[in-house]
């Protein structure tokens, strides 16, 4: 489907919605009538075949308690493994409201009040907030801009992490919102670091389907092979990707036995909720049905980016 077709068809007014994006710019802003680009969703409906398997979910007509069941996790690792070359396994997964509240959760779980975060910066806010409201202290490491394109300082890196004494890095990848998708090498060599340091590594890469160019996402569990798994936390979710946001569903994956059992032994500390059935239900329809869409989706992106560039 080209650009131009896939906007007819998916587009779609959200003013009028309930809209945090539309509907609350007079709250958050104090003017109505702003351009709303501070926000990731999109106007694009969700792929048809999402919209009707929450439409049959919806006509069933009882919405109680649900668990996970093998044929979603068969669709989630099975995009995984052919997007992305990301050999997941079932006992890895646990289940989150959202990524946001998911690394709040990792603060607590894995430092104490006053012990050093990491961030890399400039990065999404709730990055910033997650270490603030939770009495931590915040250390950011600044990327280095040259001409637009921002990549590491690694020995500035492991200094912020030895001065700092830190305990817990929270990154991003593919970063948001500098737009790099990391290399192997990049990766590697944070990893590395902070392995060496003890330093435990969150990875978000919930933009890992957002990308426009030629580089592809390596994530964090393929990097050499797994080597640094055990010192690894990834959180993902389909709602970026493909607009479901509001649905609160996401993926924390724990590939290592010692890791999963001390983030266990926290969560049933504060978190005693089931799984949210219209979450799974969209999710596991994007996962199997959503190829196509994606793709023109992104063909959308695409042409917005070029189209910026060459007016700027």
């Amino acid at each position: 489907m080209n650009t131009s077709d896939f906007c007819k068809r998916y587009g779609i007014e959200r003013k009028g919605t309930d809209s945090l994006k539309w509907d609350a710019l007079d709250v958050r802003f104090g003017d109505p009538d702003l351009i709303s680009m501070w926000v990731a969703d999109m106007e694009f409906q969700t792929p048809e075949a999402v919209r009707q398997a929450l439409k049959e979910r919806a006509d069933h007509g009882v919405y109680g308690y649900s668990f996970v069941t093998d044929d979603y996790y068969e669709a989630v690792i099975n995009w995984q493994k052919e997007r992305h070359g990301n050999l997941l396994q079932k006992e890895w997964f646990r289940f989150s409201t959202g990524v946001v509240t998911a690394l709040y959760w990792f603060v607590n779980a894995f430092t104490k009040p006053g012990e050093s975060v990491m961030i890399i910066t400039p990065v999404y806010y709730p990055f910033h907030n997650a270490v603030k409201h939770t009495g931590r202290n915040l250390v950011r490491h600044k990327l280095v801009n040259t001409n637009g394109v921002y990549t590491f300082d690694f020995e500035q890196f492991e200094r912020d992490i030895v001065q700092n004494d830190v305990k817990l890095l929270i990154e991003s990848s593919p970063h948001n919102p500098v737009g790099r998708v990391w290399t192997e090498e990049e990766l590697e060599q944070m990893l590395r670091i902070c392995k060496q340091h003890n330093v435990l590594v969150i990875s978000d890469e919930i933009h890992q389907d957002m990308i426009i160019g030629d580089r592809k996402h390596i994530p964090s569990f393929s990097v050499a092979g797994g080597a640094y798994n055990d010192n690894i936390i990834t959180v993902t979710s389909a709602s970026k990707s493909f607009n479901l946001a509001g649905l609160i569903h996401s993926h924390i994956l724990i590939a290592d036995p010692d890791l999963r059992k001390r983030y266990d032994d926290y969560a049933i500390t504060i978190n005693q909720t089931e799984v949210n059935i219209m979450g799974c239900t969209a999710t596991k329809a994007a996962y199997l049905y959503g190829h196509e869409w994606l793709e023109s989706l992104l063909g959308v992106i695409r042409e917005n980016y070029e189209y910026l560039c060459s007016l700027f």
